[in-house]
């Protein structure tokens, strides 16, 4: 009977180590490089502190809609958390949106907003979202998911908001600001939604885009540039606040 070789267990864990490994460094846990990604987020925008101390904002620009070829006042009004009102104030057909949570409307027409039902009330509540802070990132670490890098080789990570509606932030991994966010729903009816950020400047020691363009189904649906962001406004929970008069007409 041949005799078995002792091998001492540093030794043996250190060869295990190199077995299909091509003697390159060990990747971090997944879980370790979404932390770190998070991290630098999290500086680049100005820091936790700074971005905690924002219940909301109302932000105030011009809209291009490229479909129509015509140009608008847009203002909005977010509260954390997933309150918005929107306001489109194109010439001819002015558009009104309101969010709060899993509940839209849309109007006012006489004084009454009409329910969005399934699924208009989808990219509504995605719309929502992405108007949020990055905080949310770290709020909902643990849920995070790591992606493969996009074809620009940008990190993505990707975010569940509910069932069948996903977001993916696309981030510059030198300074770690996003430059892409995906809206994705899967349906029926299955779509995408994009929206690309430039410009940014601190307000308030907080980091926000003032350049946005949007794309549904690989098409670009507007260009806007906002002109002002102001911090809390003091009518933010009137603008936000659930409508009085609701109708059904509108349910999808």
């Amino acid at each position: 009977m041949k005799k078995m070789m002792w091998i001492p267990l540093t030794v043996f864990m250190a060869l295990m180590s190199m077995v299909g490994c091509d003697n390159k460094t060990p990747a971090r846990s997944e879980s370790g490089e979404i932390h770190a990604l998070v991290d630098g987020i999290m500086e680049a925008y100005g820091g936790e502190e700074a971005m905690g101390r924002v219940n909301g904002y109302q932000a105030e620009g011009i809209i291009h809609a490229t479909q129509w070829m015509v140009n608008a006042t847009t203002r909005r009004w977010f509260k954390r958390s997933d309150c918005l009102l929107l306001e489109l104030d194109y010439p001819t057909r002015p558009e009104w949106r309101l969010t709060r949570g899993k509940q839209g409307w849309t109007g006012p027409t006489n004084g009454n907003w009409k329910v969005a039902g399934i699924p208009k009330i989808w990219p509504m509540r995605l719309q929502t979202v992405r108007f949020d802070l990055p905080l949310r990132l770290r709020e909902h670490e643990p849920e995070l998911e790591l992606l493969p890098n996009d074809e620009k080789d940008r990190r993505v990570l990707r975010l569940k908001i509910d069932e069948g509606l996903h977001m993916e932030y696309h981030m510059d991994p030198e300074r770690y600001r996003i430059l892409t966010i995906m809206m994705v729903m899967d349906g029926p009816p299955a779509m995408v939604f994009q929206a690309d950020y430039a410009d940014f400047r601190m307000v308030e020691g907080v980091l926000f885009p003032h350049h946005e363009e949007t794309w549904a189904r690989g098409t670009m649906t507007s260009l806007i540039r906002i002109k002002s962001i102001e911090i809390n406004p003091e009518n933010l929970d009137h603008k936000v606040a659930a409508p009085e008069k609701t109708t059904t007409d509108g349910m999808l």
